[in-house]
């Protein structure tokens, strides 16, 4: 019989609607990324953390959010059942070319990794040009 977790992975993975649930299954955070003229933010749910546990980089156009959960039982107490991830993660997305990588800032409240990345003002100015 299958563990409940990969029938659940499975049934995300055909159903890629329910992406929230399938970050949980796989221990990644769960994501939003929103965009205004400004900035783009970008909110990562990482409950139970450290900050020092957090790790983030950024190369090129790559943004990566990678830590460790520290499992928190003893070799000698005996586990009912645990559902919550413990372990390794890693994620990476891509941000727009127009961001300024350089003065990328994050802060970790309550549980939730916010990062902001401001957008480069492109000072795009158009002219008509004479032909002679």
């Amino acid at each position: 019989m299958n563990n409940i977790w990969d029938v659940l992975a499975n049934y995300v993975d055909a159903n890629q609607e329910n992406s929230s649930v399938c970050y949980f299954v796989r221990g990644e955070p769960s994501f939003d990324v929103i965009e205004s003229a400004q900035k783009v933010t970008i909110a990562a749910d990482i409950p139970g953390m450290k900050k020092e546990n957090i790790d983030i980089k950024i190369d090129n156009n790559t943004l990566t959010i990678s830590g460790t959960r520290e499992v928190d039982i003893n070799d000698t107490d005996m586990v009912w059942f645990s559902e919550r991830f413990f372990g390794s993660f890693s994620r990476s997305i891509t941000v727009p070319e127009n961001t300024d990588k350089s003065n990328i800032s994050a802060k970790y409240t309550d549980g939730v990794l916010e990062i902001i990345i401001p957008k480069i003002q492109n000072n795009h100015q158009s002219s008509s040009i004479k032909i002679q």
